[in-house]
C-alpha cells in the first residue's frame, strides 16, 4: 500500500512539459478533469510527490485547453463528496466528450475491491473512492470517454482501517442508454503491486508513473504521434505502449521495479506533442506576476518567458539492454513471449551483448553436450571440455567408463546408488580443478566446461541398461557387414573394426553399435527408435549379428 521513497539516479523530468503556452479555452466544455493529490492521509505514512504531481498534471491539462478542477490536500482535507460533485457537474453539462480523473496517493487492494484514500479514509471508511465503481458507473455517464489515471499502489494490506474500507461512488447513477462510453484505463502498476515515488539529487520527490506520463508527450518518437486536424497528438492506444515500455526502465534506474497497467478502447488522445521545444527563462528573470517561472514547470506562456528550440534530449529508452533483453528476444523467437517489447530490441546492440557475454557460445556448447542416458544402475555423469583425473562419491560407488577425448567426446561416470536417492560426487579435472554436484539416483548429470569454468550442468531421466551395456557411435559402410568383428569377453575392454566388403561406390551411413555381455548387435540408425532397446540373444556368449 505504500509508495516507498527512492533516491533517483537519472535525470529529472524535462521542464519543458509544464512550461508551454497557455491555449484558450471555449466558452462550451467538451473537456474536462478531476485531479486529485492527497500527499497527508490521517494516520497513513506522508508522501511526499502526490500532491506535486497532481499539479503539474493539473497544469498540463489546462494547456492542452481542458477544464481542470483540482482536490489536493496542501490546504484543506480532500474529502470524496466534493470529488463526486464536481464530476457530477461535468456529467449534467451534456457537452462534454472527454472527462480525465487522476489520482496520486496511497491506494489499496481489498477482496476484489480497489480504493484510493482519501484524507480520512481510516477515520471514515466511506471517504476513499471505490476504483471498482467508478469503472462500472462511469460507463453508464453519458460521456463518449472517460480516462480513469492512477498513480498510487495496489498492494494489499492486513490492517483494520485498510480491511474496513467501504468506499464511494464519485460517478453519478445514470441511466444512459444512447452512448456507448470507451474506458480508457491508465493505473501506476499491478494488482498487488506497490507504486513508487524517487527524490533527485537535488532532493525533489517524482512519482515515476507521473513523470514517465508526461515525458510522453515532450519530444516524442515519430511512432508515438498521429496528426488530428493539422496537430500531432499522442492517442492514447500509444501512450499505453510507451508506458508499458518506459516505466519499468524508468524504475530500474532506481532499483525497483514497477509495471503499469493499461487499458485503452477509444482512438481518442488527451494531449498534444511537443516537438523540440521548451519553455526557457529569459535573462530579465521571472515574472513580475504568477510567480510560476524559474524552473517549477508553472509557466503558461507569461511575459517573462520565451520559447527555444533546443536539441531533442536523450530518451530513457536508450538505457543499454541487458542479457535478460537478450533472453527474451531468443524465446521470442520460438514463440514464447515474455515481453511485449521482445521484437523492438535493436540487432546491433544484441549481437555487442551476445558478444560480450558469450551467450550463442555457450548455448551452442550446452546443446551440443549429449551424451548416452543409458546406465547398468540408471545413473550417470557425461562430462564434455575436460578429462578426469578423479570422481569420489561420499556414498554412491563411482566408475569411470571412458575418459573421453577432453573435448566434444564425454568423459563417462557410471554410478551404483547403493541404495541411496542422492549424494555428493566429487569431480577433478584434469587441470587440477574440480567441482562437487549431486549424484541422483534414476538421472544422469551432464557437465560442460568450458575454459577451465563449469558452464551448465544439467540432469535427465535416465535409462536402466542391465549386464555391462557400453555403446559407440562410428561410421560404417551401408551395405558392409559386421559378421566378423574381434573382441575380447570383456565388454568394457574391446577393439572394434568395421570392414568394407563391396565392390561398388557405398554411400557412408551412421550405425549404433552396442555391446551386450560380448554379444554385438549392428541397429541401422534410419531404423533404429530414439529410446535404447535391450538386444534380444539367443546366447549370452556367442556373438551374433543382425542388420
Amino acid at each position: 500500500m505504500r509508495r516507498r521513497n527512492l533516491l533517483r539516479l537519472g535525470a529529472t523530468l524535462p521542464a519543458a512539459l509544464a512550461s508551454r503556452r497557455a491555449r484558450a479555452q471555449t466558452n462550451i466544455i467538451t473537456r474536462a478533469a478531476v485531479v486529485i493529490g492527497v500527499d497527508r492521509p490521517r494516520d497513513l505514512s506522508p508522501l511526499h510527490a502526490a500532491v506535486s504531481g497532481a499539479k503539474q498534471v493539473g497544469d498540463w491539462l489546462e494547456s492542452e485547453g481542458i477544464n481542470v478542477k483540482r482536490f489536493i490536500d496542501d490546504v484543506k482535507p480532500v474529502k470524496a463528496e466534493d470529488i463526486f460533485d464536481a464530476i457530477d457537474g461535468y456529467v449534467s453539462l451534456g457537452t462534454l466528450q472527454q472527462l480525465i480523473v487522476y489520482f496520486a496517493g496511497h491506494g489499496s487492494f481489498v477482496g476484489t475491491g480497489e480504493y484510493w484514500l482519501l484524507s480520512q479514509a481510516l477515520h471514515n471508511s466511506n471517504q476513499a473512492v471505490s476504483v471498482t465503481q467508478c469503472i462500472q458507473f462511469s460507463r453508464q455517464c453519458g460521456i463518449p470517454n472517460v480516462v480513469l489515471i492512477s498513480d498510487a499502489c495496489r498492494s494489499t494490506s492486513a490492517s483494520l482501517g485498510i480491511q474496513s474500507l467501504t468506499g464511494y461512488n464519485i460517478f453519478p447513477v445514470i441511466n444512459n442508454r444512447r452512448v456507448f462510453t470507451f474506458l480508457d484505463t491508465f493505473f501506476a502498476v499491478r494488482v498487488g503491486a506497490p507504486a513508487y515515488e524517487i527524490k533527485d539529487a537535488a532532493g525533489k520527490f517524482d512519482g515515476i508513473y507521473t513523470s514517465c506520463f508526461l515525458d510522453a508527450y515532450v519530444n516524442p518518437h515519430d511512432s508515438m504521434t498521429e496528426e488530428v486536424d493539422g496537430v500531432k497528438v499522442v492517442p492514447n492506444k500509444k501512450l499505453e505502449a510507451y508506458l508499458l515500455s518506459e516505466v519499468p526502465k524508468r524504475a530500474q534506474i532506481s532499483d525497483v521495479q514497477e509495471f503499469p497497467d493499461s487499458s485503452v478502447t477509444s482512438s481518442k488522445y488527451i494531449g498534444r506533442a511537443e516537438i523540440d521545444y521548451i519553455w526557457a527563462q529569459t535573462p530579465d528573470g521571472p515574472p513580475a506576476s504568477g510567480g510560476r517561472c524559474g524552473g517549477c514547470r508553472g509557466c503558461r506562456g507569461c511575459a517573462g518567458c520565451s520559447r527555444s528550440k533546443l536539441p531533442p534530449k536523450p530518451k530513457i529508452g536508450a538505457v543499454p539492454l541487458t542479457i535478460a533483453n537478450l533472453a527474451e528476444f531468443e524465446l521470442s523467437q520460438v514463440g514464447i513471449q515474455t515481453s511485449q517489447n521482445s521484437q523492438n530490441f535493436s540487432p546491433d546492440a544484441l549481437q555487442k551483448i551476445d558478444k560480450d557475454v558469450g551467450f550463442t557460445a555457450n548455448r551452442d556448447l550446452i546443446l551440443n553436450a549429449r551424451g548416452p542416458n543409458t546406465f547398468k544402475y540408471g545413473t550417470g555423469i557425461n562430462v564434455f571440455g575436460t578429462r578426469l583425473r578423479a570422481v569420489l562419491g561420499a556414498a554412491m560407488e563411482t566408475q569411470v567408463l571412458r575418459e573421453g577425448n577432453g573435448s566434444s567426446e564425454a568423459a563417462i561416470v557410471q554410478i551404483d546408488p547403493k541404495g541411496m536417492r542422492q549424494d555428493s560426487v566429487a569431480l577433478e579435472f584434469e587441470d587440477g580443478s574440480g567441482t562437487v554436484i549431486a549424484g541422483l539416483r534414476g538421472y544422469v548429470a551432464t557437465v560442460v566446461v568450458d575454459k577451465g569454468r563449469v558452464a551448465s550442468v544439467s540432469y535427465e531421466q535416465a535409462q536402466y541398461g542391465g549386464g555391462s551395456a557400453l555403446f559407440l557411435l562410428v561410421m560404417t559402410a551401408s551395405n558392409s557387414c559386421t559378421r566378423s568383428l574381434p573382441r575380447r569377453r570383456n565388454s568394457e575392454s574391446f577393439e572394434l573394426t568395421a570392414r568394407r566388403r563391396s565392390g561398388k561406390e557405398t554411400r557412408p551411413n551412421w550405425a549404433i553399435l552396442y555391446v551386450w555381455e560380448n554379444c554385438l548387435i549392428r541397429h541401422s540408425a534410419s531404423t533404429l527408435p530414439m529410446r535404447t532397446r535391450r538386444p534380444r540373444c539367443p546366447s549370452k556368449f556367442a556373438p551374433c549379428t543382425t542388420s
